[in-house]
């Protein structure tokens, strides 16, 4: 009996160990650039090994979309071409880095190129990006070179996806639409959170004289209008900028421009350098700014903009036209029913402001107070912001008269309307002279000098007054995330402690039992 008992333990022990195996195999583990090239596009994978790559997954007569999951495992690919040709549906790629700081990715081709991604596919859903580092260099050697990140080029329509804990520290370099994480999104349902660009992002001027560039996305929004759809958002939290952007339009710290899609910023810091340096003559879009540079579209198109709770510390220099700590232009397209919402709340800038027409610390222009919010007609809000850098007229500027206006927010056709909503300190001697300022001689009412403006919109106080006040808002700007150590490697294989831990008791009893029977 006692022998019958112990081989029955023994049995449940090896079976039990069994199951550990099976557990712990659920992600096959790749070792070399061959196993790479062959993994399945559905696969389950983790690397066991840093590697090096000289060909995109899924590079062929046709692109083969990866749609499975890869876990770096804190391992390094080395690569001088995109890690994968392009991202799918349900495609996890998470725990990886991409090269080392000095390595370069040049990619020939005149369109889409980021380190991990050319593109996400149209339509793709559950796209998940968590944990990727990029260390290369993004060069661009093609005419035109667009469409460049630093982790994605492109992302294409209807695409749901998600980006945590991702960083860039290469330099982005491209003719158009160039982004620290991303080039160019097009109208999807993104969100970016705990997400840091370190490297510079620039406009080729060899290539392009007309491009647009900021530390997280370049321009979110397609060419096509949409109507009011949460299916078409983009939503940044907590992220950052350090790297020097420069740009020959849009310019931004954390995103460029949007077309015709929800925005909603939070939490966000830019502590690099932003200049926009259009250069030909004194006439094109040149709008600057430490968050948002613009927004603009066609007839149709309709956006609902909110920034809250970010900062800016970095100098922010238009060379043609507007420039501002926090959102630069807000354009709705002088159509009726093209109502924009455009709302900044807790809001900081601590930087230095310059422009060659309209200059703010937070918001400089917009050419229509009317917005919608959900059906309620509101009005652009610059609520409860503390400005405690200054504004200047830019010593870049290529305008031949002097068009400087250092104002809280300036207009085109707008007039200022009785509800207008402000709330804001400034530090005294900023450089700010007007309230509201408008070109438009018709809408005269609207040139109002600072301290003409209804009492109680904006108090002037000194710099202790001023630091009072940013940080009586509590937390404002991006935090580094606290990451904490996970109790198991992959949540796929969670239950594998459970397994090891029946194992290593079934194990004991049934040594133990068998040492017994085998005594008596």
């Amino acid at each position: 009996m006692r022998k019958t008992l112990a081989i029955v333990l023994t049995v449940i022990m090896v079976l039990s160990l069994a199951l550990v195996g099976v557990s712990a195999a659920d992600a096959t583990v790749i070792k070399t650039a061959e196993e790479f090239a062959a993994m399945a596009a559905d696969g389950n994978y983790k690397l066991g090994a840093d590697i090096t790559i000289a060909a995109s997954y899924g590079v062929g007569e046709t692109i083969v979309p990866f749609c499975g999951t890869l876990d770096g495992d804190g391992h390094t690919v080395t690569t001088t071409v995109p890690v994968f040709a392009q991202l799918s549906t349900n495609a996890c790629v998470k725990n990886l880095i991409i090269g080392k700081a000095g390595d370069q990715i040049v990619y020939a081709d005149s369109t889409h190129c980021g380190a991990l991604a050319r593109d996400i596919a149209k339509s793709s859903t559950n796209v998940v990006i968590e944990n990727v580092t990029n260390n290369c260099d993004i060069t661009a050697v093609a005419t035109g070179s667009w469409r460049r990140g630093g982790l994605i080029g492109q992302i294409f329509d209807a695409v749901e996806a998600t980006f945590v804990g991702c960083t860039n520290n290469g330099k982005v370099l491209g003719g158009n639409m160039i982004g620290g994480l991303v080039g160019y999104i097009q109208g999807s349902k993104v969100s970016f959170t705990d997400c840091v660009n370190t490297g510079d992002v620039s406009i080729d001027i060899a290539s392009s004289l007309t491009g647009l560039a900021a530390g997280i996305v370049g321009r979110f929004g397609g060419d096509n209008a949409y109507a009011p759809d949460t299916a078409r958002s983009i939503t940044i939290t907590n992220c950052l900028n350090t790297g020097a952007i420069f740009a020959t339009t849009q310019a931004a710290g954390i995103l460029a421009h949007i077309r015709g899609c929800n925005v909603a910023i939070s939490y966000c810091t830019n502590k690099g350098a932003v200049t926009s340096g259009f250069s030909s003559g004194t006439s094109g879009s040149s709008d600057a700014a430490g968050i948002l540079g613009s927004t603009g579209g066609e007839k149709g198109y309709y956006a609902m903009i909110t920034v809250d709770r970010c900062d800016n510390y970095g100098a922010v220099s238009s060379a043609n036209a507007r420039a501002a700590g926090i959102i630069g232009y807000v354009w709705c397209g002088n159509y009726s029913s093209n109502y924009l919402f455009a709302k900044v709340t807790n809001c900081v800038n601590r930087g230095a402001v310059s422009g060659g027409s309209f200059v703010s610390q937070i918001f400089a222009y917009t050419n229509d107070t009317r917005n919608t919010d959900e059906g309620t007609i509101k009005d652009t809000a610059i609520k409860d912001c503390v400005g405690l850098g200054s504004v200047s007229r830019s010593t870049i500027t290529t305008r031949v008269e002097e068009k400087y206006y250092g104002s809280v927010l300036g207009f085109s056709s707008a007039t200022v309307p009785e509800n207008y909503d402000v709330k804001l300190t400034l530090v005294e001697n900023d450089g700010t002279k007007y309230f509201s300022y408008t070109e438009t001689a018709a809408n005269a009412v609207s040139i109002m000098e600072l301290g003409t403006q209804r009492a109680g919109l904006v108090t002037i106080a000194t710099a202790a007054q001023a630091e009072a006040a940013a940080a009586a808002l509590g937390l404002v700007g991006y935090t580094a995330p606290v990451i904490e150590t996970p109790v198991v490697d992959d949540p796929a294989t969670g239950d594998s402690i459970l397994f090891v831990a029946l194992a290593a008791l079934v194990s004991v009893l049934g040594m133990g039992v068998a040492f017994k029977a085998r005594k008596d």
